[in-house]
């Protein structure tokens, strides 16, 4: 084992020490446990690297570690009310258009192929998606899918929606004919500089959602989530500085302005208010060099650029 086991007076006298971080809140470092804390939110604070060990600001405390936490926790709560929110009405709009679609031959089984993309269906992997949603309805134990469970080709498709994970509704919206991608494109505007419905945002957004979702399900870091495949689309275009044009990695700010299209003006506004709540608070209990990292980590380059996504560029929702 690498690193030894210490005990609570040792951690204390080790981060003081041998860190010089002030220990300054004893009870939340025992709560959290200094692997959670010192490896989850010690970046801000490193001034440096000597010899392969960390070394830290001066007059760095736990405290301010802890303040980094808390913002971190609130922030994956946050995030995880307004995808939650933006999975359930995708779930009732897609089913929704693919029993319209379905109508004209009610009598075929909801995975009939010929509901399905045409240029999809030969796909290897949409026997595994077909398969996958098999299992998720005849394993479920909710009492509105056991309804269906001897016959499951009559279910309703806003029925088994509901249970699916974010991943297969992703691929259900993937496999599904265009008239179902055409309906959520149209009603959250999401438009190509062609004036085509943008599948290739629809998809990405959604993607970038249901990875920042299981982050905050799991109660991982979330501030500093970052990944390939950035799709800059209207809103970085036309709203924003250049500057965020240039990172082709996509960061939490990201996702908050692909939830522009997804959200009411108002759940914008809250949304939009709440993180800039949480990192003014933030600024408040920390260095301001951390508060910077901390700052750029989430992708966004000023507190002031938070007010020109909710005062600028509002597109309507066709409900």
């Amino acid at each position: 084992m690498d690193k030894p086991f210490l005990t609570y007076d040792e951690q204390i006298d080790y981060l003081q020490h041998s860190k010089n971080i002030e220990v300054d809140d004893v009870n939340e470092l025992k709560r959290v446990g200094y692997f959670n804390l010192i490896n989850g939110y010690k970046n801000p604070f490193v001034a440096g690297i000597d010899n392969g060990q960390h070394y830290y600001f001066k007059n760095t405390k736990i405290s301010y570690l802890i303040s980094v936490k808390e913002f971190d926790d609130e922030l994956r709560i946050l995030l995880f009310k307004y995808i939650c929110k933006i999975e359930e009405e995708i779930k009732a709009l897609v089913g929704y258009q693919f029993e319209e679609f379905r109508k004209s031959n009610p009598n075929k089984s909801w995975n009939d192929k010929n509901n399905f993309n045409p240029n999809k269906i030969n796909d290897k992997n949409f026997i595994i998606f077909l398969d996958n949603i098999n299992h998720s309805i005849k394993t479920s134990k909710l009492e509105y899918i056991k309804h269906y469970q001897d016959d499951t080709n009559l279910m309703p498709a806003w029925v088994f929606l509901k249970i699916l994970t974010f991943s297969n509704l992703i691929d259900f919206i993937e496999f599904s004919n265009s008239i179902v991608k055409d309906a959520i494109c149209h009603r959250y505007q999401m438009i190509d500089n062609r004036e085509r419905y943008d599948y290739k945002l629809l998809k990405g957004s959604l993607h970038w959602a249901r990875v920042i979702r299981n982050i905050s399900a799991h109660n991982e870091r979330v501030y500093t989530v970052k990944q390939s495949g950035k799709i800059i689309e209207t809103y970085h275009k036309t709203l924003l500085p250049d500057s965020y044009k240039k990172d082709n990695c996509k960061k939490l700010i990201d996702l908050i302005i692909y939830m522009k299209y997804y959200l009411s003006k108002q759940d914008y506004y809250n949304l939009i208010n709440k993180f800039g709540e949480l990192l003014t608070n933030l600024s408040d209990t920390i260095p301001s060099k951390s508060f910077d990292y901390v700052r750029a980590q989430t992708g966004l380059k000023n507190l002031a650029h938070l007010e020109i996504l909710t005062t600028s560029g509002t597109k309507e929702i066709f409900y």
